[in-house]
């Protein structure tokens, strides 16, 4: 649905076995919102992937993303949240 997932199909709107996300490594943290999840490695860096409504995947994009997209517009990121409809990130 939308992508949320982070497997790289569109057509996939669920999956009841844990799936390997391609493109990310060393996470430490997933919160998964409405439409988008967000991901967050030991090193500070975050990625989103999902609906991009609202700017809620916190990249330049107004496109859905089915794969991990990594946000370079902060630095240091300590935390992630995904909620319903925003995305909240604590540096």
């Amino acid at each position: 649905m939308e992508g949320k997932l982070g497997i790289g199909s569109g057509d996939t709107t669920h999956c009841n076995v844990p799936t390997l996300v391609e493109g990310i490594r060393g996470i430490q943290k997933v919160s998964c919102g409405g439409s988008h999840t967000l991901a967050l490695n030991f090193e500070g860096d975050a990625y989103s992937w999902g609906q991009a409504s609202f700017g809620a995947l916190a990249v330049d994009t107004i496109h859905n993303s089915l794969q991990p997209i990594q946000i370079t517009s902060l630095n240091g990121i300590k935390d992630v949240s995904a909620g319903a409809r925003h995305s909240l990130f604590l540096t």
